[in-house]
């Protein structure tokens, strides 16, 4: 091997069209049986005095933009619905072809951590409401799923980036 490129394991076609073994496959369909209960459960719920109300991910989005938050809605939409989703759509084509090896795949690595940003602000409304008198947050199932699935998602990708060479 001289370094030339397309010679050795970093440069052949078999490195790039590796295909990863089905525990991979099977996180990523674990992360996507999670995703849709995560987007439409309750992700928090808040109770004033004696009345509650709980917000899924979908919901809150939607009341956002209802609410005339454009901003917000266009943000917590980007990347608490299209990027988990497009990143398991990816990362399932890129398992199925072998094509693992792909500037998308290797992107998906940078971008997925971006995802939890509903965990935190969830995380964050709990613990700002929780401490004001007679209200009370807790968080619930939906932000539980959607955070396995976010979890279970970037450990799928990062073996899908990191396949045995």
């Amino acid at each position: 091997m001289n370094g030339l490129a397309g010679e050795g394991p970093e440069g052949s076609v078999e490195h790039r069209r590796r295909k990863p073994n089905g525990f991979t496959g099977l996180l990523l369909a674990l992360s996507g049986l999670l995703l849709a209960p995560g987007l439409l459960l309750p992700a928090i719920t808040v109770e004033r005095l004696w009345f509650g109300a709980d917000y899924s991910i979908l919901g809150s989005v939607a009341a956002l933009a209802r609410g005339g938050d454009w901003f917000l809605a266009v943000v917590m939409g980007a990347f608490s619905v299209v990027l988990p989703a497009a990143k398991l759509a990816l990362a399932a084509w890129a398992g199925l072809t072998g094509r693992t090896d792909t500037r998308p795949v290797r992107a998906l690595g940078a971008v997925s951590k971006y995802s939890m940003l509903d965990v935190f602000a969830v995380a964050v409304a709990v613990l700002v409401l929780d401490g004001q008198l007679l209200t009370s947050a807790r968080a619930g199932p939906g932000i539980v799923c959607f955070t396995v699935s976010v979890l279970l998602s970037t450990w799928a990708v990062h073996r899908l980036r990191h396949t045995e060479r």
